[in-house]
């Protein structure tokens, strides 16, 4: 995950690092003038952004917005007495970036590491210490401005970032030390609450509508406030539909995934276990599906209405049955069973086929709560997800009936007919699940079944090959 990578990061020590001189303080670039004020906020421009104290009279300003090109490190002279929160806009004695990265500032050798990654790195020896400072995250113009730097108590930084236009909102990003550990993050304004209150390190933190952040320390018990919900905050994590949501851990196999706004308006959040005690969930979120398991893990992918893909393939091997096709979720396959050991459903990542999830009579959850198998008739079990704007929230196919000639033998082998012998295998094309299975009104309410059509995809998941010709004469005649 992100985050740990660079909490890992922060603590990592660099020792003896070579590193090429290529500015010296005595060619210095030019820079704008310094203000000798100390001033407890900084305006977001061109010249400022995240400062880290490297030794006495040097800063590193770090920047790394997609409109500059990637990272940056303006290496900058300040006060000898420099603490965090004051003015750091001194001369300008080296920049760091993609065409540039080494230096040399009066003794001090850095260099830019891994600056086409994720975590963009500064390494810094001199002054008699060597250590890695990680960038602040990447972050594009459409997705937010930085507005201002913030010092707060306990040595904590919150960067503030302005968000939308006809409904403006701020986010927080609250970094912890010199090595910028992130922390957490906070939101309000627009769709969001009016305040967003958290504990950081033992530090209440507050941050309003128009983007002011206070903090105080936190007397509450166990450094949580008495006020402040009780949580460790995991990170972001990316959606399928290019949103973040923030991953919090309230307690043991307690998860809660905090989806962020989009144009503007809230979109709630995912709990797994906790008082409720699922052991996984989801929500669809517009076109997207999203869910979470009690043990913290995150997924979502963009859902489509006309649910499993037409053109399924069936075919027997030994005694088992198979079905394959493609499914509701983006980036996901199906392959049904149904044998001596039962009907079993396995999920599989459509681009390289290894199993993402297995659904059987014996453990009917899956997906993260997007998928599973229930029985619409005594002993015929049915696989189902979740759809986004069909007629129904989930779209249905049967498992293939088991193999009509294959028996068990006294001797406990299975095979066809009195010889036992391997049951004959083959191919044929069987109609779309929901069609042939029907459809299911959510919850079975009133008994009723409805029929839905899905598109005319063509699914070739598993199975390179089978029944390539018939599936195309199948999808033509159902045009």
């Amino acid at each position: 995950m992100r985050h740990a990578l660079r909490t890992a990061l922060a603590t990592a020590v660099v020792a003896g690092v070579a590193l090429t001189p290529v500015v010296t303080a005595t060619t210095a670039l030019a820079a704008p003038s310094a203000s000798s004020s100390a001033a407890k906020t900084t305006t977001e421009n061109r010249y400022s952004g995240y400062p880290v104290y490297l030794a006495k009279g040097y800063v590193a300003v770090l920047r790394n917005r997609v409109s500059d090109g990637g990272p940056e490190a303006w290496i900058r002279a300040v006060n000898p007495n420099w603490q965090r929160g004051d003015d750091y806009m001194g001369r300008l004695m080296a920049k760091l970036d993609l065409g540039n990265r080494n230096a040399t500032v009066d003794g001090l050798r850095l260099t830019l590491d891994n600056a086409d990654g994720d975590v963009p790195l500064l390494k810094f020896n001199g002054a008699g210490e060597s250590r890695t400072i990680m960038f602040p995250e990447r972050r594009n113009d459409v997705d937010g401005v930085l507005v201002r730097t913030v010092p707060l108590k306990g040595g904590l930084t919150a960067m503030v970032y302005r968000y939308g236009d006809q409904h403006v909102y701020y986010g927080a990003t609250i970094l912890k030390g010199k090595d910028n550990e992130e922390i957490g993050h906070l939101t309000a304004g627009g769709g969001h609450a009016l305040k967003d209150t958290k504990v950081f390190a033992g530090i209440q933190v507050t941050l309003d509508f128009q983007g002011k952040v206070t903090s105080v320390q936190d007397q509450g018990g166990g450094g949580q406030g008495p006020t402040t919900p009780v949580g460790t905050d995991l990170g972001k994590r990316k959606l399928a539909d290019g949103t973040y949501g923030e991953l919090w851990k309230k307690g043991a196999g307690w998860y809660v995934l905090e989806l962020s706004a989009k144009d503007g308006k809230p979109r709630g959040s995912v709990t797994a276990g906790g008082p409720k005690g699922w052991a996984e969930n989801g929500e669809q979120v517009g076109g997207m599906w999203v869910g979470l398991n009690n043990a913290g893990k995150v997924g979502s992918w963009l859902n489509k209405s006309g649910g499993f893909d037409a053109g399924d393939v069936e075919y027997t091997k030994g005694c088992t049955a198979y079905r394959t096709s493609g499914s509701p979720f983006d980036g996901l396959s199906l392959r049904l069973s149904n044998g001596p050991k039962g009907a079993i459903a396995e999920v599989l990542n459509a681009k390289n086929g290894t199993v993402y999830d297995t659904l059987s009579t014996a453990d009917r959850e899956g997906v993260l709560g997007g998928a599973r198998v229930k029985d619409l008739e005594p002993g015929r079990p049915t696989f189902q997800m979740r759809v986004h704007g069909g007629q129904i929230p989930w779209d249905i196919v049967k498992f293939p009936k088991k193999p009509a000639k294959c028996v068990t033998t006294p001797g406990g082998k299975t095979g066809t007919g009195a010889t036992a012998q391997t049951a004959t295998t083959g191919v044929q094309i069987v109609p779309k699940g929901a069609v042939a299975a029907g459809a299911e009104v959510e919850g079975g309410k009133g008994g009723n079944t409805a029929l839905v059509a899905g598109g005319a995809g063509l699914a070739s998941v598993g199975v390179a090959g089978l029944g390539f010709a018939a599936l195309r004469r199948r999808a033509a005649a159902r045009r």
